[in-house]
């Protein structure tokens, strides 16, 4: 049995943009509300991009489920044609499902705890306790994915090295780096 899918890179990618862009407006009229207007209400919270359980987090958490989807159906198709980074995209629609869980129930929160860091007496850049093992994560993940992502056509391998440090600065930049 083949499995095949037709997809339409435009189609996929308009939608998620609109979504991008939407809580990207939002959030930045929220932080001129509060910042200069002293503007502040309860509701604002369902939409604040520095908050947690509201919109943003969910809509974030879908698209990271929506990526673990797309690397499962990678994977079975992979799979059928006896490739052998199969495992590779198994287990990368393992760790989307994952990022996907920890960003609704925010399960990295549990590691910022400010009385250890303080009482370790750690530099700022390490004030969140989760950077440690999201640091180790990393590394281990670079060294694990190198043959696998050098193995992509150039373009996508490009694209996809654009988007790792996009997102590895977004969190630099959102935990105060």
């Amino acid at each position: 049995m083949q499995i095949k899918i037709t997809a339409f890179p435009r189609m996929i990618v308009k939608p998620l943009m609109i979504g991008v862009i939407f809580f990207t407006i939002v959030g930045v009229a929220i932080q001129i509300g509060k910042y200069v207007f002293n503007y502040q209400d309860e509701w604002l919270d369902l939409f604040n991009v520095d908050r947690e359980l509201n919109f943003p987090t969910w809509y974030s958490a879908l698209m990271i489920a929506f990526c673990a989807i797309l690397c499962k159906i990678i994977a079975t198709g992979k799979k059928q044609q006896g490739d052998r980074y199969t495992k590779d995209w198994q287990l990368l629609s393992l760790i989307f499902w994952f990022l996907a869980i920890d960003e609704i129930v925010s399960i990295h929160e549990i590691f910022i705890i400010p009385e250890v860091s303080q009482a370790l007496h750690l530099p700022k850049l390490l004030y969140s306790a989760w950077v440690i093992p999201g640091t180790i994560f990393v590394v281990w993940f670079a060294r694990r994915y190198s043959k696998f992502i050098s193995h992509f056509p150039q373009i996508s391998t490009t694209l996809y090295l654009s988007c790792l440090y996009l997102c590895w600065g977004g969190i630099s930049y959102g935990n105060g780096w």
